[in-house]
C-alpha cells in the first residue's frame, strides 16, 4: 500500500507541474511522505504529505488540484519559525489550515470553504509548519487544538 500512496503523489506533483509552466521540475519536488498526529486522548492519526519546502512550492502549494483523498495533505515548513498568511488563490478544493506551533502542538485550524479567494488566514502567533488537507478532514479525522503532529525526521 505504501507504494500505491508514493505512486499518487508522484502523479499529483506532475499533474500540478504540467498545470502551471511556471513551476520547477517535477523532480524537484518532495515525495509524500509519512506524518503522524497523535491526539490528546493518545489516538494516532497517520497521513501521508508532501513537504513544501522551496519558495516556489510554498507559493504554488495546492494551487489547481481538484481532488485529494482524506488522508492526504501537504506541509508547508516555516524556518525560522514565524507568523503565517495563506489565502486560497487559484485553490480549487476547500481545505483545512493546521497551524502547528514549534514543538509540533496544533495551535489552530481554520476550515476554508472559500476556494480562489484572495481573503488572507493568518495563524495567531509563530508556527513551525502548516498543514494543509482536504475541508473537514481534521474534524472527520478527529484532529484538534492540542494535538501533537511528528515525523521521522523533520523536527517542528
Amino acid at each position: 500500500m505504501r507504494f500505491h500512496n508514493r505512486f499518487f503523489w508522484l502523479i499529483f506533483l506532475l499533474a500540478a507541474t504540467l498545470i502551471n509552466a511556471s513551476v520547477a521540475p517535477a523532480k524537484a519536488e518532495a515525495p509524500a511522505d509519512d506524518l503522524r498526529i497523535t491526539t490528546s486522548a493518545g489516538q494516532t492519526i497517520d497521513l501521508q504529505v508532501a513537504f513544501a519546502i522551496t519558495p516556489e512550492q510554498q507559493r504554488r502549494g495546492l494551487m489547481y488540484v481538484e481532488n485529494m483523498p482524506a488522508n492526504y495533505g501537504m506541509v508547508f515548513l516555516m524556518r525560522p519559525p514565524r507568523q503565517a498568511h495563506f489565502w486560497m488563490r487559484n485553490t480549487k478544493l476547500p481545505l483545512d489550515m493546521i497551524f502547528i506551533a514549534p514543538g509540533g502542538r496544533i495551535e489552530r485550524i481554520v476550515t476554508r470553504y472559500d476556494t480562489n479567494s484572495d481573503a488572507v488566514t493568518s495563524s495567531q502567533g509563530l508556527v513551525s509548519a502548516v498543514l494543509e488537507i482536504a475541508a473537514d478532514g481534521a474534524r472527520k479525522l478527529g484532529i484538534q487544538p492540542g494535538d501533537r503532529v511528528s515525523h521521522e525526521t523533520v523536527q517542528f
